[in-house]
């Protein structure tokens, strides 16, 4: 897989080349007219004019997001009005919730939303599987949590709680998380070994998966029955970059700049 570092002054982020899909996961944004969604929306609009017919958005996209509220509705409108262009094109649009948004079948939008019911979700006709990642390799304690916060019960209780509390706690939380990146242990080949068994559980092998979650960008492979399956981690937008898929099914990672 090719890494392409663009230069920051250009007037492109995206390279050419013949791109059939883009990928991008844990963007971390905090508002639509944030710095991260307006490159958000600009390398979603070169995408689009460079032929990509696959936009694929891998979880976490924003630093916190309830389905159900119409706060964030309105907070994060440029986002799926754009998704909801690129679909009304006859664009192949699928959003996967992550660990930070919650109630996202809530959203009112036509956009395909994944993630909810089963963690792992397919692209056939790419031949690549998605998910978010924050399953593989989670220790019980984390899976406990997980349950807890997506559960229906809560999701209906925080309802009731005002859109602003909700945004400011998660605020105040997930900033103190990201503060915290620098000093967690990746156990790498644990999560390419956790990724690989849940992929040797399904009737479906496909030749990549993609995902997100660990902040931290690998390229690897394994063998999955009799597939050999590349595994590609994308790093979070405090590096932005994203996926490309050529016409020969190759990956290139971009990285990309506020600048």
């Amino acid at each position: 897989m090719s890494t392409k570092h663009l230069n920051a002054h250009e007037s492109q982020h995206l390279p050419e080349g013949n791109w059939k899909a883009l990928f991008v996961s844990d963007v971390h944004i905090v508002s639509g007219t944030d710095e991260r969604a307006k490159l958000l929306l600009e390398v979603l609009e070169e995408a689009e004019k460079a032929g990509v017919q696959g936009f694929f958005l891998l979880g976490d996209i924003f630093d916190f997001c309830l389905g159900t509220h119409a706060r964030f509705h309105k907070k994060f409108e440029p986002i799926f009005s754009k998704l909801e262009q690129l679909k009304v094109d006859g664009k192949h649009v699928v959003f996967v919730e992550g660990n930070h948004e919650f109630g996202m079948q809530c959203y009112p939008t036509t956009v395909p939303i994944e993630g909810i019911k089963t963690h792992i979700s397919y692209l056939k006709t790419l031949d690549v599987a998605v998910a978010h990642g924050d399953l593989f390799a989670a220790p019980a304690r984390y899976l406990w949590f997980r349950r807890t916060i997506k559960s229906d019960w809560l999701r209906r209780l925080v309802w009731f709680i005002p859109g602003w509390a909700l945004d400011a706690y998660a605020w105040l939380h997930s900033g103190s998380s990201r503060k915290m990146d620098h000093y967690r242990k990746i156990n790498k080949e644990e999560i390419l070994a956790s990724a690989a068994k849940y992929l040797s559980n399904t009737s479906f092998k496909p030749s990549a998966m993609v995902f997100g979650h660990f902040h931290y960008p690998f390229d690897d492979s394994r063998a999955i029955g009799s597939t050999n399956t590349k595994l590609l981690s994308m790093h979070s937008w405090d590096k932005p970059s994203c996926l490309l898929l050529d016409e020969a099914k190759q990956f290139h990672r971009v990285m990309l700049s506020y600048d």
